[in-house]
């Protein structure tokens, strides 16, 4: 269901922009998708293509680059890689500073931005 709700924002954000450039068609977009939005890539082309059907971007592909997460320490400022759950419908398990002890906030790997969008005028 998340894939559903993204691809709504995302599709709904092309075809905005590829309505300000008078665009035909939407040939592709290029996404930053954060690891910890517990959604695949793969499922979230599949759902693209599913809702994109019977609109100007119904051809269009998909890239997705995934951001990594990351968390830093609220005491330290010392970095943190975190990985996205393998459970896909828990969140991310953010904890103790491995430096300090401390406690740690997620500064990336959330969200999504649309890096571009590729039009036939």
């Amino acid at each position: 269901m998340h894939e559903t709700l993204l691809v709504e924002e995302i599709l709904g954000a092309a075809l905005s922009e590829a309505g300000k450039r008078g665009a035909k068609s939407v040939t592709r977009l290029r996404l930053r998708l954060g690891a910890l939005e517990s959604v695949s890539p793969e499922s979230l082309r599949v759902a693209f293509g599913e809702r994109a059907r019977g609109t100007i971007a119904e051809h269009a592909s998909l890239a997705i680059e995934r951001v990594p997460g990351r968390a830093v320490c609220t005491e330290c400022g010392e970095p943190a890689a975190i990985e996205a759950p393998d459970d896909v419908h828990g969140g991310p398990v953010v904890g103790d500073c491995p430096s300090c002890g401390g406690r740690t906030r997620i500064v990336a790997g959330k969200g999504w931005t649309l890096e571009s969008v590729r039009v036939v005028t």
